[in-house]
């Protein structure tokens, strides 16, 4: 039998037949990689047989994981041992199919994947959202993106900062794994559901010897239509020049939807853009600002677009705070600041007092007690000048208690 292609632990056989005039020794050898065959008989191992006429016979072995094999036949004189003629031929290793016939179910918003099962090799899926890597899937389970068995597993770059989207770990069988059926189609079934937005899912093949092949499909998930949009705003007061207080804008929407905010003031222009994600509702805040009272008023336009284009727009204004209140609350300030001062005065002299009447009752305590000792109470220059003492009644000072 012919086997030009092989994949590895296939059983290979080739029949090997000719013709020789006189008695031979037919030997074979099986090499991997491409390679020159030897004519030297020392330098195979595997006799066939002892040949004469027309023969037959066959050489078998088993596939390897090199993309090639050799095989090299020989015939030898009986007691010569350089071969009287040598031929080879030249197997190669099946290549690695891309993976094919790739197909995805969606049911409220939990995707499952189908593709042709390999011949031979490994299927891993990859999931991407808006090119950033999600999950990985194995028949072991499911890997979330940034998901470590402990920190000190966790990849980093060359500055030594964790890397994201790394999908290394424990894999998680409960989140979904691929499934081998015996219709020759693999599948994965995830068990939650994922975000709307723009995935792409990935196939990624590898075999024994390194090879590797992919294939992938775009997906888009989304989320339920946009039914409605309310915006309410309320004023909340502030007490300060630098916190002159806020306008809150409560927000209910749909799920999922994406939420641009166009903020207008004297002139100029303000953008933000929203999304709660499975909320369907949340606030955001304006803060007023006492540097900037040209005009106190706001208009917005406030856009809600599902994933399938629908929009519904509302548009309104508010007032924020006025130069007379921030004047009123920096007057307020003011005063606030000059209490504190003279606060500060009266509690600085009333501490000063305080000291004065502890240093002069530390003195007549000294005073007394040097008399009761028979001293005379005297102040005597130092270099940080006067000092109280009590002098002794035969000469010198004398040490008294305070």
């Amino acid at each position: 039998d012919d086997h030009p292609e092989y994949l590895n632990g296939d059983k290979l056989a080739q029949t090997i037949s000719g013709s020789s005039e006189h008695a031979a020794d037919l030997y074979y050898q099986w090499g991997s990689n491409e390679s020159d065959c030897p004519t030297q008989r020392s330098n195979y191992g595997g006799k066939l047989a002892t040949v004469t006429g027309d023969f037959s016979a066959a050489a078998g072995a088993t596939g390897v994981v090199d993309s090639k094999m050799t095989l090299c036949v020989a015939l030898f004189q009986t007691d010569g041992y350089t071969a009287l003629t040598v031929a080879k031929k030249v197997f190669s290793k099946r290549l690695l199919e891309a993976p094919a016939d790739l197909s995805t179910e969606v049911t409220n918003r939990v995707p499952t994947f189908r593709w042709k099962s390999p011949l031979a090799g490994s299927d891993s899926v990859v999931l991407n959202l808006d090119g950033d890597p999600q999950l990985r899937v194995t028949t072991a389970g499911t890997v979330l993106a940034g998901d470590f068995t402990d920190d000190s597993e966790q990849p980093v770059d060359e500055n030594g900062d964790p890397l994201e989207g790394t999908l290394t770990g424990n894999p998680d069988p409960d989140l979904g794994k691929l499934v081998v059926g015996a219709d020759g189609s693999s599948s994965v079934r995830l068990t939650e559901p994922l975000l709307p937005g723009r995935y792409t899912w990935r196939v990624e093949r590898s075999r024994d010897a390194g090879e590797t092949a992919e294939s992938e499909q775009a997906l888009t998930v989304t989320g339920p239509p946009l039914k409605g949009l309310v915006v309410k705003t309320t004023r909340r007061l502030g007490s300060t020049p630098g916190s002159p207080g806020y306008t809150l804008m409560s927000i209910t929407t749909t799920q999922f939807v994406r939420l641009k905010l166009k903020l207008r003031r004297a002139g100029r222009d303000q953008t933000r853009w929203i999304h709660w994600g499975e909320s369907a509702s949340g606030s955001e805040r304006i803060d007023w600002s006492c540097k900037r009272t040209k005009s106190p008023n706001y208009r917005f336009v406030l856009e809600a677009r599902d994933y399938l284009g629908k929009t519904i727009t509302r548009t309104g204004s508010f007032s924020t705070v006025t130069k007379k209140r921030c004047g009123a609350l920096v007057a307020a300030q003011k005063r606030r600041i000059a209490r504190r001062h003279a606060y500060e005065i009266r509690r600085q002299r009333a501490q000063a007092r305080r000291e004065a009447a502890k240093k002069q009752a530390r003195a007549r305590r000294f005073v007394n007690n040097c008399y009761l000792a028979g001293g005379t109470p005297v102040n005597v220059p130092r270099s940080r000048g006067n000092q109280l003492m009590c002098r002794g009644p035969w000469g010198g000072f004398i040490w008294v208690p305070l």
